[in-house]
């Protein structure tokens, strides 16, 4: 076990850059942290600490060890790709927005995939994983990793994609289709209920195909 806070991302986007302040804000006064990124933090919210390379692209080096990937956003939209990503580099899930029911009913979900609130919620599963022998807590990543890859199927999700692109490309227009599309359901991220962009046909396929 390593106890590396991994992250993963860009920033270009003002809430991002929030939620990775509150982050580096939470987790300031324990300097003996470590802390990697794949990408360049906002200097603002770094205030002067060392960010080291995370070293994803690093196959080895990821295989070597369990990390700590953290999902700063508290926004609750759109974070299975990169917790799937950390699960890949060998990394557990930390997360601030509560994706727990993503991985429901996978064996040893509940150990790495973390809801966290602050520093002291992060110590606890440090201290979790460091009492852990390192051949049981392997193997146990290993089940869990192993049970992900089978959940979230590419090729599942590589249909699901395919056919709601085929839908789109069917339709003659949302803004002009006079009721040819299927009524939607209430939609997320702000949208009406009758809205039928590709992202919200899109989200309710995800759904249906349990892949959200």
């Amino acid at each position: 076990f390593d106890p590396t806070l991994v992250l993963s991302g860009s920033y270009g986007w003002r809430v991002k850059r929030r939620d990775i302040g509150r982050f580096l804000e939470d987790v300031r006064p324990e300097t003996a942290w470590s802390i990697a990124s794949d990408e360049p933090l906002p200097e603002d919210a770094v205030a002067g600490r060392t960010i080291l390379p995370a070293q994803f692209n690093d196959d080895a080096y990821c295989a070597s060890r369990i990390r700590l990937g953290v999902i700063a956003d508290r926004f609750i939209s759109g974070h299975k790709l990169k917790a799937m990503f950390y699960v890949a580099r060998n990394a557990m899930v930390l997360a601030y927005a509560d994706i727990r029911d993503e991985f429901d009913g996978i064996p040893q979900a509940d150990r790495f995939v973390r809801v966290i609130s602050g520093a002291a919620d992060i110590k606890k599963v440090m201290a979790d994983l460091a009492a852990t022998p390192a051949e049981d807590l392997r193997a146990d990543f290993a089940t869990f990793k192993t049970a992900c890859l089978e959940r979230f199927s590419w090729d599942r999700v590589g249909t699901i994609l395919a056919d709601t692109v085929q839908a789109a490309a069917d339709c003659a227009g949302c803004a002009g289709c006079a009721g040819l599309c299927p009524p939607a359901p209430p939609q997320r991220r702000g949208c009406s209920p009758g809205c039928h962009t590709m992202g919200c046909q899109l989200a309710s396929r995800w759904e249906e195909g349990g892949t959200k």
